[in-house]
């Protein structure tokens, strides 16, 4: 298991946009299954950032969703992934050598 961190920035709001209230961030194993598990919503005015603790081996994919003050979503949020790497296998045991 290991520790993720994702860090992200805000879009600047265009003269025709209203301003970024909060990001949602999701997970999911495989981006190709649905639906993406909701884990956070960090509001514009935090630390645009989330610890992930003891996530497990095997690749997982994020992604943050942008939603401005009326509640509108980003149609095509970014995503990343991250890898975990699989520990190495344990020792055999009760390995002996016989005469025979």
């Amino acid at each position: 298991m290991a520790n993720v961190r994702l860090t992200w920035g805000l879009p600047a709001a265009g003269a025709s946009q209203r301003p970024i209230a909060a990001v949602r961030v999701e997970i999911n194993a495989d981006p190709t299954q649905l639906p993406w598990t909701e884990q956070a919503t960090i509001d514009a005015a935090a630390p645009q950032e989330l610890l992930f603790s003891d996530v497990p081996a095997g690749e997982q994919f994020y992604r943050a969703i942008a939603i401005d003050e009326a509640g509108a979503e980003d149609p095509n949020p970014p995503q990343t992934s991250v890898d975990v790497p699989f520990d190495l296998p344990g020792s055999v045991t009760n390995l002996t050598a016989t005469i025979e």
